[in-house]
């Protein structure tokens, strides 16, 4: 019985490793001849229940082989690489339709069957992609607007989700966190709990970046059921621009100061050729602060405490403290992000009327980087339309994290 078993196992292994070595040759196969096109379609065949689907794969008649695979869709990358990292693919040899169930799946989850065919002489069709989510609570995520600075993510509850946690990360600085937290005998749930932010109910919000182009960046949703048990972690990667070769830095633009009061002032900032966006921030009694303060304020310190901005601003800043002195700075970047900052940044100063109230009222720290509006900033997308955000979790907070573990 016991060799029975040992050459069971090792027929699967050896079938398991000619369909890889096979499936990767195809995947350096050339794209469809110009004649007659090899497709194959991927369609639901019956219902979907919370921890199986069933689909039917029809390749046209000009098919000799075609392969499959179930993931999720960020898996896209590796089923076109044929990596061996999704280990669910298989090859079908003719062209014969196929019927397969898949079972043991996680309720209320998103997959994706993927399929591509190919033709006796060589020719390969494009990919097909089916998505099906399972049944079940699970909040579905659409990602939109992404460039090198933010991302706008609309979540929405399916089914009974009493709430939900999410957070967005630069996708190595994710795994890392996850696995520092397990090192210190924490999860992966934990890790959500303590930088994600919760929600009840649906919402759109844009994410800010680390700035940098083409970064991959993953977007983590830990809802909970009706009952407060937690259900599945999904997981949505997205990839920001490429960096542009080429380009002209930023240019400086201009800032404009009128109307001044005792604690409001008028404000416009325009940015100059070549600037995708801007952030802008206050610094108050900033007397003393030397050429290399303003060097690292500028590009370290104002990304890190205020939101971007697109587009000329003309806005009343409130909130100020009569007959003090103000330094308005804007540090541009064109549309490859932090690796497309100036190499300067923009100031304007001015003082507000009146008298300053003695004792001084509690202020930042002389020299401290302030939020734009003291109440608080929104993201300022391109069509003026301001939405909530947040800060993605990035590696630089590691060393804070590793501060506060140990």
């Amino acid at each position: 019985m016991k060799n029975k078993i040992i050459t069971i196992v090792t027929m699967l292994f050896a079938t398991a490793v000619f369909c890889l070595n096979s499936c990767t040759d195809k995947a350096t196969a050339p794209f469809n001849g110009p004649d007659m096109p090899a497709t194959i379609t991927v369609e639901s065949a019956g219902d979907t229940s919370a921890t199986a689907f069933s689909v039917t794969l029809t390749p046209s008649a000009n098919v000799a082989v075609y392969t499959y695979a179930i993931g999720t869709p960020s898996d896209y990358a590796l089923f076109v690489s044929r990596s061996s990292t999704l280990k669910t693919i298989k090859e079908v040899n003719g062209n014969n339709d196929t019927t397969i169930t898949f079972s043991k799946l996680t309720p209320g989850t998103e997959y994706a069957v993927f399929a591509q065919a190919y033709t006796a002489e060589g020719y390969r069709s494009e990919v097909t992609i089916f998505t099906v989510p399972t049944k079940g609570a699970r909040v579905s995520v659409s990602i939109d607007g992404v460039n090198t600075i933010y991302a706008v993510v609309t979540t929405e509850i399916v089914g009974e989700v009493k709430e939900y946690i999410t957070l967005t990360a630069s996708k190595e600085a994710y795994n890392e966190f996850v696995d520092l937290y397990k090192q210190f005998g924490y999860t992966e749930i934990d890790l959500i709990v303590e930088y994600g932010t919760s929600y009840t109910a649906n919402a759109t919000e844009g994410w800010l970046l680390n700035g940098s182009a083409n970064h991959e960046h993953i977007f983590v949703v830990l809802p909970y059921a009706a009952d407060g048990t937690s259900l599945a972690i999904s997981k949505t990667e997205f990839t920001s621009p490429a960096f542009v070769p080429g380009l002209l830095p930023p240019s400086a633009g201009s800032i404009t100061v009128d109307n001044i009061a005792d604690s409001s002032a008028h404000v416009v900032i325009t940015p100059g050729e070549g600037t995708f966006g801007y952030y802008a921030g206050s610094v108050k009694d900033f007397a003393g602060i030397t050429p290399e303060d303003w060097h690292y304020r500028m590009y370290e310190e104002l990304p890190f405490y205020t939101s971007p901005y697109f587009g000329t601003d003309d806005d009343i800043w409130e909130k100020l403290t009569p007959g003090t002195e103000y330094v308005i700075a804007v540090t541009p970047f064109n549309v490859n992000g932090a690796d497309g900052y100036g190499p300067y940044y923009l100031s304007a100063s001015f003082k507000t009327t009146g008298t300053a109230p003695t004792p001084p009222a509690p202020a930042p720290a002389p020299g401290s980087v302030g939020s734009k509006h003291p109440a608080g900033n929104g993201l300022i997308i391109p069509d003026g339309q301001a939405v909530p955000y947040k800060k993605a979790l990035n590696k630089n907070a590691l060393k804070e994290l590793n501060i506060k573990r140990k």
